[in-house]
C-alpha cells in the first residue's frame, strides 16, 4: 500500500479517536448535577440596652454611676461643677449599651440642694427609670423647697421615691441677748471679717477682730447657741459663691473653737452666697460679710 495513503488513513483515525473522546467527556459533563449548598445565614444579634445607675451620699461625697456615652457631656459638666470646690470621689463610667437617663436633671438639682444646706444624711439612688431621694430636714422652708424641685418632675415618666423627712428642731424659740449682740454687731460694722482673695483664709486683721468678739461670746453660759452666716456679692457663679460663703462661715467657726470659745455647746453655720445682699447693689463688695448672731442663751 502506498505509504502516503497509510499516513492519511492513520491521521483520519487519530482525529476520529480524539473527536470521540471529547464527545464522550462532554456527554459525561452534561449528566453531572451541580449541587449548590445554601449559604448559612448568621442570626441577627439583638442589642439589649442596660439601665443607667447612680449612687450618691452627701456625707462622703462618693459619686458612683454608669451612664450612656451620649449623656457624658451633660453629666461631666454637672459633676465637675458640683465637685469644683469640694473633694469628691468620682466613680463614673460611660458605655454605649446603656440607656439615656431620664432623671439626670432631677438628680443634679437635688444634689445642689443638699450641698446648699449641708444635709448630712442625704442620699440619692437611681436605677433605670426610678430615683430615690432621701434626707432629713428640720426647716419647713427647706422641706418646701426640695418638694418644689421634686414636684416639677411628677408628670414625667420618672418613678420618684420621695423619702424626704421633716423633723422640726427641738431647740426652744430663738432669743437674742440684746446687749451682747449689739456689741458684736458694732465690732463687725467697724471691722468686717475679711478673707484672702477667693478663699476661706482669714486675714490677720480679721483674726484680731474675732478675738475681740470671743470676749463677748465667753460671757454666755453653757448650752448657748450662736449662728454664723456667710454672704458674698453677686459677682461670679451662684454655685461658687454659695459654697464660698459656707466655707468662710465654717472658717470663722473653726477660729472661735480654736481660741477658747469652749463654753458654747453649739455653733451653727450657713452660707447664703449672694441671696441676701446688704446693699441695693448686689455687686457691691460690702455685701461680702460674715454675721454672728446669738440665737439661744441661758443668760436671758
Amino acid at each position: 500500500m502506498n505509504s502516503k495513503l497509510v499516513l492519511l488513513i492513520g491521521g483520519v483515525l487519530a482525529s476520529l479517536v480524539v473527536f470521540l473522546c471529547i464527545k464522550n467527556e462532554t456527554a459525561e459533563v452534561k449528566h453531572l448535577k451541580v449541587i449548590k449548598k445554601p449559604i448559612a445565614k448568621l442570626p441577627i444579634k439583638e442589642i439589649t440596652l442596660k439601665e443607667s445607675k447612680f449612687n450618691y451620699t452627701y456625707s462622703n461625697n462618693i459619686i458612683d454611676g454608669i451612664f450612656s456615652i451620649t449623656d457624658q457631656e451633660y453629666v461631666e459638666s454637672n459633676i465637675n461643677s458640683y465637685c469644683k470646690d469640694i473633694n469628691c470621689t468620682k466613680k463614673i463610667k460611660y458605655k454605649g449599651n446603656i440607656k439615656n437617663s431620664s432623671w439626670k436633671k432631677l438628680l443634679f438639682d437635688s444634689m445642689l440642694f443638699f450641698q446648699k444646706y449641708s444635709i448630712a444624711d442625704s442620699k440619692i439612688i437611681a436605677n433605670g427609670n426610678s430615683i430615690s431621694i432621701e434626707g432629713t430636714l428640720n426647716s419647713e422652708e427647706q422641706y418646701h423647697e426640695i418638694n418644689l424641685i421634686i414636684n416639677d418632675y411628677n408628670n414625667t415618666n420618672i418613678s420618684i421615691i420621695n423619702n424626704i423627712k421633716f423633723i422640726p428642731t427641738a431647740l426652744p424659740p430663738v432669743t437674742i441677748v440684746k446687749e451682747l449682740q449689739d456689741d458684736i454687731d458694732k465690732i463687725l460694722e467697724e471691722n468686717p471679717i475679711f478673707f484672702k482673695h477667693n478663699s476661706d483664709i482669714l486675714t490677720t486683721k480679721s483674726r484680731e477682730t474675732l478675738k475681740k468678739i470671743i470676749k463677748y461670746l465667753n460671757k454666755l453660759n453653757t448650752n448657748s447657741t450662736i449662728q454664723i452666716d456667710g454672704h458674698t456679692d453677686a459677682i461670679g457663679r451662684k454655685s461658687y459663691n454659695l459654697l464660698l460663703s459656707l466655707k468662710r462661715a465654717k472658717s470663722v467657726k473653726r477660729f472661735l473653737e480654736d481660741n477658747a470659745v469652749e463654753d458654747l455647746l453649739l455653733i451653727k453655720t450657713k452660707g447664703f452666697g449672694s441671696a441676701h445682699p446688704k446693699l441695693d447693689n448686689p455687686n457691691d463688695p460690702k455685701n461680702r460679710r460674715v454675721e454672728i448672731t446669738i440665737q439661744k442663751a441661758n443668760n436671758d
